[in-house]
Order: C-alpha cells, then structure tokens, then sequence
C-alpha cells in the first residue's frame, strides 16, 4: 500500500501538540490515526501521545477481520477510546498541570475493502478521486454547529471569532460519544488524515490538487509545505494513503 505521514511544528507554536501512527493489527488490517492535543502548556502533547500510544498496544494484539465477521467492531472499538478518554481524565484530575488536557482524534481501520472510521473533534478523513474530494467525518465544533443551524455560512465560518472551539473532545467529558462511519473504497479512491493545522490553512481544492498530482509521499511534504507557506499557525499532521481494493 503506498503510504505518506508526517506532522510539523507549524511557523508559530512552540510545542507539537499533534500525535499519529499507522500500524497493523494482529490479523494485519492497516489502521491509521491523527491526535490533535489541546489545554495547557505539555497537556494537548501528553493527551495526544496517550492516545496514540494506548491505541497502539491495544490494536497490535486486536483481530480485526474476526470482529468485523462477528459484526462487533463498532462496539468494541467506541468502547476501547471511552476507556482511552477515561484514562486521560483521570491523568488530568491527578496533576493540576493538566488540567482540561485532551484530543481530538480521527482513527481509520482497513478490513476487507471498508475502511471503518471513528471520529472525535476538528481532525478530518477525506476521501479523495479524479473527480471529488469528499468529507467522510464531521466536525465537533462550535462553528459546524451555526453553520448546521443555519446562522452563518460556510464561507463565514473560516473567519468567525470561535472557529477552533470544539463541542467535543477525547478526555474533556465522562459521557464521551463517539462517531463512527463505514465506507466502501473504491480501486481510485486515495484517504487522507489530517488535523486542523492542514485545513486551517490550505483550501480543499489546493488539498485535492497536491495529493491526486503526487505520490502519497510526496504529497505529505507539499499539504505540510503548503499549509507553513499559507500561514503555518498550527501544527501540521497528515497521513495519505491508496487502499489496496481490487
């Protein structure tokens, strides 16, 4: 499978809060995550990373194709990041240095030509082809809910005073919900991860431009290089991968 990552501090932050990971689970389905940390100074590192981290011991020993055969890796899988939300509350409440840390997370499982996403905050999944970028996650933010609500538009919402506040967050709330989606890859399709360092500052057309005119290695470099020449006021993670479908 051809496979780019990578994440940059950005032009203005002095710490990278955003963690990522790709890997294979027991049964070796690809799995591919981006954590985007938030609160205080180490805080939104220590979340991400821990989220990162836990997921990964959990899916090296998960047997992905048995749970989707059995119709069970949704429950399983909103049940392992409730308990990753647990543990990151539980670690804020015992240091107050970390007090409201958290992090967004998008986390993909290939299993059997579907990807199965899971989703929690303001990092995206895209789908990308020739003809198309589309959308597969939804936004947990303040914003996406006026837009959604209908009291301003998506053009306003790039430049509105709360656009990075998020309604949702893996280890800010005990009753943590947690989205989950099921897709069908197509041969052409290419998937792309990313946090809100990326599309925050590089447009979906300029997105879709770079990764259908590069390989997913290269295209990883330039989405990073863009978003630092457009501003780089955040950190920048992404992760573009083309399904093996057949």
């Amino acid at each position: 499978m051809e496979t780019g990552h990578g994440s940059h501090i950005g032009r203005l932050r002095r710490i990278n809060q955003d963690s990522y990971t790709l890997g294979k689970t027991k049964d070796g389905a690809a799995y591919f995550a981006v954590a985007d940390g938030l609160g205080g100074h180490k805080g939104g590192e220590i979340a991400s990373r821990m989220i990162i981290d836990e997921l990964d011991e959990f899916l090296t020993g998960f047997d992905a194709s048995k749970s989707v055969a059995e119709g069970e890796i949704e429950e399983i899988l909103k049940k392992r990041i409730k308990i990753l939300n647990s543990h990151i509350m539980r670690k804020g409440r015992d240091d107050e240095s970390l007090t409201g840390m958290g992090s967004t997370l998008t986390f993909c499982l290939l299993s059997g030509g579907e990807a199965h996403v899971f989703h929690v905050g303001d990092s995206r999944l895209y789908r990308i082809d020739d003809n198309v970028i589309e959308k597969i996650t939804k936004d947990h933010s303040y914003v996406e809910e006026l837009i959604d609500s209908g009291e301003i538009t998506r053009d306003e919402a790039e430049h509105h005073p709360n656009k990075n506040l998020l309604t949702r967050a893996v280890g800010t709330d005990e009753s943590l919900k947690v989205d989950y989606v099921k897709i069908q890859l197509r041969k052409e399709d290419i998937v792309l991860i990313c946090s809100d360092g990326l599309t925050n500052y590089a447009t979906e057309e300029e997105i879709k431009h770079i990764v259908l005119n590069n390989t997913s290695s290269q295209a990883v470099s330039k989405l990073i290089q863009t978003a630092n020449d457009n501003g780089g006021g955040d950190n920048i993670t992404a992760i573009v991968f083309k399904p093996e479908v057949y």
